[in-house]
């Protein structure tokens, strides 16, 4: 995976913005690689593309817990 180290870039809903706060560098990139492949793919708007991104992210984070 490229690092594109973009985690200046702030998700536009606030509620995901909290929850990006918590989010390790690792899933920060992760989110916002599901974010951009979800609205692409899906033809969506990124708000909601980047909700849908973060719930795989957080799934996949308390199952590594």
């Amino acid at each position: 995976m490229t690092t594109t180290k973009n985690h200046n870039i702030q998700p536009i809903d606030p509620l995901i913005s909290e929850a990006y706060q918590t989010l390790s560098d690792t899933l920060k990139e992760e989110f916002h690689e599901r974010a951009s492949i979800i609205e692409f793919d899906s033809n969506i708007p990124r708000d909601h593309a980047e909700r849908l991104a973060m719930d795989a992210v957080l799934v996949k984070m308390n199952a590594e817990k």
